[in-house]
Order: structure tokens, then C-alpha cells, then sequence
């Protein structure tokens, strides 16, 4: 009779013991922004500086970019990215430059540089 209780038991206690494990393991895709640092086309990495996430205070974070996406990085630029944090370095994806909705393109608005052409 006392198996029948401590099978369960131990699968119980197992799952809750692997669950945090897990957890930690699989982290969570961000959709982040952030003040490029540095960018090393080389290695297909950059610095970003990111304000508060959901787990995380703001901080700095090494991540692993493709090198295609590196082109038009620049340091002091502020990007967005989708952040999978499963990984060390974090790896983003859809990185492209941030613009607020009000900001305008650098160079004008779009009208003026069409009349300069």
C-alpha cells in the first residue's frame, strides 16, 4: 500500500524539483529595445544597453546578431530586436532601427529629400 503513495509522490516531487530547471533553460523570447554599444561585424555579436524587461533589470547584454543584420549597426543607435534569452550571448532576430512615431528621418522628411533629387 505504501508504494502505491510513494510512486506518485516521487513523480510529483521529481516534477516540481525539474520545473525552475527547466524554466531557467528555456527563457523567453523579448521584443526589446535598445542603445547599440558596440558592434563586432567579425564575430556577428553586439553590445546593447536595454531598459527593464519582465525578469530582468536594465542592464547591458552581449548578443549574438547574423552578420547580415550587422550592416547598417552602428554604435549609439537605437535598435529593436525580437530577444531569445535561451541562449548566452542572447541571440536577437528582426533587428532593425528604432524610430519613434514622431521622429523624423534623418535628412529631412521624405517630401524634402524627394525635391532635392
Amino acid at each position: 500500500m505504501r508504494l502505491l503513495y510513494a510512486v506518485p509522490a516521487l513523480v510529483l516531487a521529481a516534477g516540481i524539483a525539474s520545473g525552475p530547471a527547466l524554466a531557467a533553460r528555456r527563457g523567453y523570447l523579448f521584443s526589446i529595445v535598445g542603445r547599440v554599444v558596440s558592434a563586432d561585424r567579425a564575430r556577428g555579436t553586439l553590445v546593447l544597453r536595454h531598459g527593464m524587461l519582465e525578469t530582468m533589470a536594465a542592464g547591458t547584454e552581449t548578443c549574438a546578431v547574423p552578420r547580415a543584420a550587422l550592416g547598417g549597426v552602428r554604435p549609439g543607435m537605437m535598435i529593436t530586436a525580437t530577444a531569445d534569452t535561451s541562449h548566452r550571448p542572447w541571440r536577437l532576430r528582426d533587428v532593425r532601427p528604432f524610430r519613434a512615431r514622431d521622429e523624423r528621418p534623418a535628412g529631412g522628411t521624405i517630401a524634402m529629400r524627394e525635391r532635392a533629387l
